[in-house]
């Protein structure tokens, strides 16, 4: 039987290509199983050529890389490739294998930018039970001092406030202090107060372990998710850095955003085309938010998991963009044998029926998957943005606490010369 012998362009792109690391000179992957099926079936046989670019249309008409080669007849199948309208003129597709979206790679950042976050801990009910049982706290022990006898002289209205500072601070874990102060001296042994102090700090300890819970989840445990998710929110941030890889299907399609409302992301693309990556690059910028990369979808997510294994950094995450999603399948040269083709489109279709490649995409994906299983329980540590809202109330407090001391230094000022003036005149009047 006579079987043609095909010269194959591989570009590496996991989980399809796979290049062996270092000085292995070995292929991988599911297109290498995929051709590895057809040469057992005696549709062809085939010799690798190791390429570094999948190619791509120049302004003069011509193709580079894969798709150059095949135009040249230097190669007869290869791939695979995203299918476009551009690549379809140049070589022809056997049957698709996959479904692909572009994906954004990028940091991650709270969840919820709420600044009045603080209030979120307790319920608005709850909030109101706190401060009425500090107000009652402190009018039960201001009604105990006024009653119970001294020696000295009673200033129950200041005595009123000190009680409700000391009660508002023991909630917070501050210990009631020394009893040699005016407001505790004569009631600190007093059977009724050691009752009211017991049952307070009885109610601080059940008060911080039933919501104990709630304050971690809803405040220390903030949920983290992807800084840019899409278009608009790299759009919003217009010093973020963009990159893609050059004559690569996302750099073409994010070569269509030209002169649209996204004009913005495409001027940053092309500031910032990236040779392929041979070795996994160092991702830092990527996780610290300063920069972006636009991949096919399943190779973000082979860099993250690849970053997540060699580094155990798991600060990044991959958002699939519906734009420009397209399928994915092997390229032939075009002239090839109507029959060749056939069995190829028929033996793609036995692979993929048999669920042959899933072993690679556990094997790419395997990594990515340990990573994002944990999304749940990501926290961050909370920044003094969350804690504006409780900032801001204290702001306000001091404001309208100096504006008090103002007016009552006038106040003071007016009696003081007013007083002043009686004087003199009592002085005339002798």
């Amino acid at each position: 039987m006579n079987v043609p012998l095909f010269e194959i362009n591989a570009a590496p792109w996991s989980p399809w290509i796979i290049y062996g690391a270092g000085n292995d000179s070995s292929i991988r992957g599911v297109a290498i199983e995929i051709y590895e099926a057809m040469r057992k079936r005696n549709i062809f046989n085939y010799v690798i050529q190791k390429k570094g670019l999948y190619g791509g249309g120049l302004v003069n008409g011509k193709f580079t890389g894969l798709v150059g080669s095949m135009v040249a007849n230097q190669t007869d199948v290869g791939g695979p490739l995203f299918m476009s309208e551009e690549r379809a003129r140049a070589v022809q597709y056997s049957s698709a294998i996959d479904y692909c979206k572009i994906g954004i790679m990028s940091g991650m950042v709270p969840a919820n930018k709420n600044p009045f976050l603080v209030f979120g801990i307790f319920s608005f009910q709850v909030w109101i039970l706190i401060l009425l049982s500090i107000f009652l706290s402190a009018g039960a022990a201001c009604f105990i001092y006024s009653i119970l006898p001294s020696y000295h002289q009673k200033k129950t209205v200041e005595a009123f406030l000190r009680f409700l500072w000391m009660f508002e601070a023991s909630l917070l874990g501050k210990e009631f202090g020394i009893n040699s102060r005016f407001f505790l001296r004569h009631i600190w042994n007093a059977p009724s107060f050691k009752l009211l102090q017991g049952m307070w700090i009885m109610s601080c300890l059940v008060l911080t372990y039933t919501y104990q819970g709630t304050i971690i989840s809803t405040y220390a445990a903030d949920k983290m998710k992807p800084k840019y998710e899409n278009f608009d929110d790299l759009m919003a941030d217009p010093q973020v850095i963009i990159g893609s890889h050059e004559n690569s299907y996302p750099l073409l399609c994010l070569n269509k955003l030209a002169n649209t409302t996204y004009d913005d992301i495409y001027k940053r693309v092309q500031r910032n085309i990236l040779k392929p990556f041979s070795d996994l690059p160092t991702l830092d910028a990527v996780e610290e938010g300063r920069t972006v990369y636009v991949f096919d979808f399943g190779y973000c997510k082979y860099l993250v998991g690849e970053w997540f294994r060699k580094t155990g950094k798991c600060g990044m995450r991959v958002t699939p963009v519906d734009y420009c999603a397209t399928s994915v399948g092997i390229v032939n040269r075009k002239g090839l044998p109507e029959d060749v083709l056939e069995k190829l489109n028929d033996g793609i279709m036995r692979f993929f029926e048999a669920a042959l490649p899933h072993r690679f995409f556990m094997e790419t994906l395997l990594f990515y998957d340990i990573c994002t299983s944990h999304a749940p329980s990501a926290t961050k540590p909370l920044t003094l943005s969350d804690l504006l809202g409780a900032f801001t109330v204290l702001v306000s407090g001091l404001v309208m606490a100096l504006l008090c001391l103002i007016l009552e230094i006038k106040i003071n000022h007016r009696k003081l010369i007013q007083t002043q003036g009686d004087s003199a005149v009592d002085l005339e009047d002798k």
